[in-house]
């Protein structure tokens, strides 16, 4: 009993956070849209949102209690992420983006982060498992690094063979699809082309 009793204690302690940075920040109701979207899954909420109109990019941060089955198909917080992703593709087209951060997608980067008693690898395990779902289901190139990828890539080496320092506009910002749908970098998940409308996506799992 007592150790039944400690066991759902540290259950209680065991929560993972997720940042989500989207393209998007002045079309309400795709951002209605992606937070409906969210909110639809019992235990996960959006504790903070961040806006920039310069930008044009919003960021979500969300928290989930960290289950024995999260990275499983059927794990809350998996699921709410992806239909968070799902969402933000359903709403957003980046051949319409313009803004004064650099970005590669209409996701554009997810960040995992083990919070409490949650360990950095099983935080990795639901990560990787995001990232097929959004590469195998969704059908958008993918990239994992951190302690997401097997060998701890690092993101500025995805960020430069990708072009995402280079502006394509004027006044340095960046502005609608990829310049290339071929991709120089192989994706860990989905295809290795880039649709103009949703360019790719990029997650990690690591410490806060």
């Amino acid at each position: 009993m007592f150790v039944e009793l400690e066991t759902k204690e540290m259950l209680k302690l065991m929560l993972g956070c997720c940042k989500v940075y989207i393209s998007e920040s002045r079309n309400r109701a795709a951002l209605e849209s992606i937070e409906k979207a969210t909110k639809l899954y019992q235990g996960v909420a959006i504790v903070n949102k961040f806006e920039d109109e310069a930008y044009n990019r919003v960021g979500y941060t969300i928290v989930s209690k960290f289950t024995p089955n999260a990275v499983e198909e059927s794990g809350t917080f998996r699921k709410a992420v992806v239909a968070m992703v799902r969402a933000a593709f359903d709403s957003i087209d980046l051949e319409l983006h313009c803004g004064t951060h650099p970005r590669l997608g209409v996701v554009d980067h997810i960040c995992f982060h083990p919070l409490a008693q949650t360990s950095l690898d099983e935080t990795a395990r639901l990560a990787k498992s995001v990232a097929t779902d959004i590469g195998s289901t969704l059908q958008v190139p993918t990239f994992l690094y951190g302690a997401a990828h097997q060998e701890g890539r690092k993101l500025d080496l995805i960020r430069r063979q990708l072009g995402y320092f280079k502006p394509n506009s004027e006044e340095n910002q960046w502005a609608g699809a990829l310049g290339s749908d071929s991709l120089p970098l192989k994706p860990d998940e989905g295809p290795n082309k880039a649709t103009p409308t949703k360019g790719i996506v990029v997650v990690v799992a690591h410490l806060h």
